[in-house]
């Protein structure tokens, strides 16, 4: 991992917080990695590693960056232990309301296996807002946390395509709608391959390759290929491209 300060200038991006050994359902990660622009580890609350033993703080969330009062924290409720069959029973990441003691689970997505992080959707410097329930709060969580942008967060993944995200295909960044054949209308049967990142008027367009043949199906012999610009964001600011963090 890099350090947060290495990515200032970069395109960024990054999903609940409970640690469990089931993987999260695509519909639920797009719907948490809605605008987000990357992922903070937080090894405060999360560790550093799947299911190691460590010793947690907590990390205080501003209204607003630079801010001295911090309106809530982010903890880690229960920690996570071994289940006995190889794997790790659930811990648990909230966020506790200073004012008035209320306690709600910590939004996150997985950028690795059963490594999860905050979604961030701003950044400000070494302040970075990531997404709460109902709403967002800052963090300055400096020591060891890490920024993963996104051009870090899908590279050398297995890609998949939200449902419908090929009406939003284009031949160029801002174009008009592009008309594809049968071969390439169900976004759940082809694999995706990530070529190139660019923002346009503030928008975050990637380039992509599609294939005919779902990311986890066995392989055409001489698959119809396509190459086409899409907006990250859909028009409801979830994700057109996500990956799978725990493979097929």
């Amino acid at each position: 991992m890099n350090d947060p300060k290495r990515h200032a200038g970069l395109l960024v991006f990054v999903f609940s917080a409970t640690v469990t050994c089931a993987s999260p359902a695509a519909a639920d990660v797009l719907a948490t990695a809605a605008r987000a622009i990357g992922v903070l580890t937080l090894p405060q609350v999360f560790g550093s590693e799947s299911c190691a033993k460590f010793e947690p703080s907590p990390v205080a969330v501003h209204r607003a960056p630079g801010t001295r009062a911090a309106f809530a924290e982010v903890f880690l409720r229960s920690a996570v232990t071994q289940d006995g069959a190889g794997g790790c029973a659930a811990s648990e990441v909230m966020v506790r309301d200073r004012a008035n003691d209320a306690v709600q689970e910590l939004p996150t997505v997985e950028y690795a296996y059963e490594q999860p992080g905050a979604v961030v959707t701003a950044r400000r410097g070494e302040w970075y807002e990531i997404r709460l329930q109902g709403g967002t709060g800052w963090v300055r969580p400096g020591g060891p946390a890490t920024f993963i942008p996104l051009d870090e967060l899908l590279r050398d993944k297995l890609l998949y395509l939200r449902e419908g995200a090929v009406g939003d295909a284009r031949a160029a960044p801002g174009g008009p709608p592009l008309s594809l054949d049968g071969r390439f209308a169900d976004s759940r049967s082809l694999a995706v391959s990530l070529l190139s990142m660019v923002r346009r008027n503030g928008k975050l367009w990637v380039r992509v390759e599609l294939s005919e043949g779902a990311p986890c199906a066995a392989p055409k012999a001489s698959p119809a290929k396509r190459r086409v610009w899409l907006p990250f964001h859909g028009s409801d600011g979830r994700p057109n491209l996500w990956f799978h963090s725990r493979g097929c």
